[in-house]
């Protein structure tokens, strides 16, 4: 398998949310089904101080590599946001982590942008700009117009496929169109529910993923960021094989 395969706490969310389960549950799931790694979440922390070193610990251990991800925004922000990015970028570089996922935000002001990239640079930390759903700069053309207008070694792009199709865009066409900063992947299908478009492991809902695959380098690393439809193991499994059968 060419791509690297990280697990996410979504499947688990309300169990990481409520302190049921813990960041250090999440290394053994990943050992367990075969998957490269773990994706952390600034959210999931429950005493990072204590918490980070020991997963530190724990990923040596079982053979696994980390990425990390934040909530942050690189545009719309403050003196606030640029401190909270600098502790997630070295919290990344600590884990030892290649890239921090990061949302755009609103606005036109690239003060923070600019600072925080430089910072990550100096790290070797790449922030992986995400179209996160029905957020400022969620559009392909945003995430375009902001890797182009920043133009930094430090600024990648993670394409999130069930994002794309939320905003109601064809993810085929953005995987193509970011494939030159793809640095990270948030790779999964997507339903329709009750409520419209849900995100579910890959190979059970409708997006043509053998085509976002073929838009794709072949070495990016995916991110399994879906829900566990009730049984997450079994979702996680789902996803492997998937990418396994059509790599």
């Amino acid at each position: 398998m060419s791509h690297d395969v990280y697990v996410c706490g979504t499947p688990y969310e309300k169990a990481l949310r409520s302190g049921e389960m813990s960041v250090l549950d999440l290394g053994p799931i990943a050992a367990k089904v075969g998957a490269a790694g773990v994706e952390y979440r600034t959210v999931y922390w429950q005493d990072v101080e204590t918490e980070l070193p020991a997963v530190v610990d724990q990923a040596a251990a079982l053979g696994l590599c980390v990425t990390y991800a934040s909530f942050a925004t690189l545009y719309g922000g403050d003196e606030d946001t640029e401190a909270g990015l600098l502790r997630d970028i070295a919290h990344a570089r600590a884990l030892g982590s290649p890239l921090l996922r990061v949302f755009r935000g609103a606005g036109d002001d690239d003060t923070v942008a600019r600072a925080v990239l430089a910072a990550a640079e100096a790290a070797g930390v790449t922030l992986a700009l995400e179209n996160f759903v029905k957020a400022p700069g969620n559009r392909l053309a945003e995430v375009i117009g902001t890797v182009r207008a920043l133009d930094s070694p430090a600024l990648g792009v993670n394409v999130d496929v069930g994002n794309y199709v939320k905003n109601g865009q064809d993810p085929v066409a953005a995987a193509a169109a970011l494939a030159p900063w793809t640095v990270y992947c948030h790779f999964k299908d997507v339903r329709m529910g009750d409520d419209g478009p849900v995100a579910t492991y890959p190979g059970n809902g409708f997006v043509d993923l053998p085509a976002v695959l073929a838009a794709l380098d072949p070495d990016v690393p995916f991110g399994f960021e879906y829900p566990g439809e009730g049984d997450p193991e079994s979702a996680i499994r789902a996803g492997l094989e998937y990418v396994r059968r059509h790599e």
